[in-house]
């Protein structure tokens, strides 16, 4: 029986998922066309564009273990707000940059980017699991993911609304105003104060340690999948498109419109069931997803492929996220420990696969990148 109870998030919480949401609505207006951007500016080559990607993560790989010592000493809540201010610099240097192309532009990119993912993701995970119910974390964050895929129907068509009818200039300006906003629900969210308690050497002794060797890898797998979804995907759409950015913000709104609903139904399987056992049940025919997306020649086909994985996506990654998160809190002090361990392993999971694809390129055309991910997706299954 469905209980109101239960979906009910504390108010730090909300605060924290509320300043996230407001994030997204910035971020998500370029989350599929800011690949393609780099994709037209980069002279229509996908290698160039995986190259930005690849020392971006590579770095972030190195700087991460650095942001939490820095964490330790500015506390979380001023580490997300300093962050926010980065990702405004993030797009700005790309405002620039449309006007001036200029290398420097993209070193300070890479740089704006490393210094808002290692400021921001540690600290907003750890509140994420400190703040969450343990026997409701499941059903909390359908909460966020509903909210999350609301906001996702109507931003990818309004985004391709601007640049139809405008230019990505207009888009950057409206994301930074809009990502500048969300510091202030930070200042609802109560102080938090964690100490990193890892060196830098440590951290990579642990990362690597026969112990969390099984997360090392489930985490690896995941950031080395998502990373194809989130980059060469879009760029694959668009490509299928003609480079019409209006239908290709049309097709991922329906897209998401589709299986917008299923989140919050899926969350509560995922505190009624054991959490390993959905994603070891749905991984299988999220990989098939991969596989079918080989073979995407026309707009609807789009559609229907992408609505079979967006399904199967919510089946595994909520369960699995949600494991995450208990992951992260079943460790007591050491959750910010646990946090920048899992967030090295997901950059060195999307460095190796962009280093993979770059080399198969040479050989075999883009549907390498999906075979890859469809075979990298399953070993997310090894979580414990």
């Amino acid at each position: 029986m469905l209980k109101i109870q239960d979906y009910k998030l504390p108010h730090p919480l909300l605060y924290l998922y509320l300043n996230r949401l407001i994030i997204l609505i910035g971020v998500g207006s370029l989350a599929i066309f800011l690949p393609i951007f780099l994709f037209i500016e980069f002279g229509y080559d996908y290698v160039p564009v995986m190259i930005y990607y690849l020392v971006l993560f590579a770095l972030s790989i190195i700087l991460h273990t650095f942001g939490a010592m820095a964490i330790s000493k500015i506390g979380l809540r001023k580490s997300m707000a300093l962050a926010i201010l980065f990702l405004v610099g993030y797009f700005l240097v790309f405002f620039i940059y449309d006007y001036y192309p200029h290398f420097y532009l993209i070193v300070l990119a890479v740089l704006a980017s490393n210094f808002w993912r290692t400021l921001y993701w540690v600290p907003f995970h750890t509140d994420c699991a400190k703040f969450s119910s343990k026997t409701n974390r499941g059903k909390q964050y359908s909460v966020f993911l509903l909210l999350a895929d609301i906001i996702g129907i109507l931003i990818p068509v309004i985004a391709g609304l601007i640049l139809n009818y405008y230019n990505y200039s207009a888009l950057f300006i409206i994301a930074m105003v809009i990502i500048l906003a969300s510091i202030i629900p930070l200042f609802k969210i109560k102080k938090v104060k964690e100490t990193y308690s890892y060196t830098f050497t440590q951290t990579y002794q642990e990362l690597f340690s026969r112990k969390n060797r099984k997360m090392l890898y489930a985490y690896m797998a995941d950031g080395s999948e998502t990373i194809v979804g989130a980059l060469i995907w879009p760029i694959f759409i668009f490509e299928i498109l003609n480079g019409e950015f209006l239908a290709v913000g049309a097709i991922s709104t329906i897209i998401i419109g589709v299986t917008v609903m299923l989140d919050i139904i899926i969350g509560r399987w995922a505190d009624k069931f054991e959490k390993k056992n959905i994603v070891k049940y749905s991984s299988g025919f999220y990989a098939l997803g991969w596989i079918i997306k080989i073979f995407v020649g026309t707009a609807f086909q789009i559609f229907i492929v992408s609505t079979y994985h967006n399904l199967t996506a919510i089946f595994r990654r909520l369960p699995f996220d949600a494991l995450m998160y208990e992951k992260a809190a079943d460790q007591g002090h050491y959750v910010d420990e646990y946090t920048v361990l899992r967030e090295i392993a997901l950059n060195i999971g999307r460095v190796l696969m962009l280093l993979f694809v770059i080399l198969l390129l040479y050989y075999f055309s883009i549907y390498i990148a999906f075979v890859l991910a469809a075979i990298t997706s399953l070993f997310i299954n090894i979580l414990e």
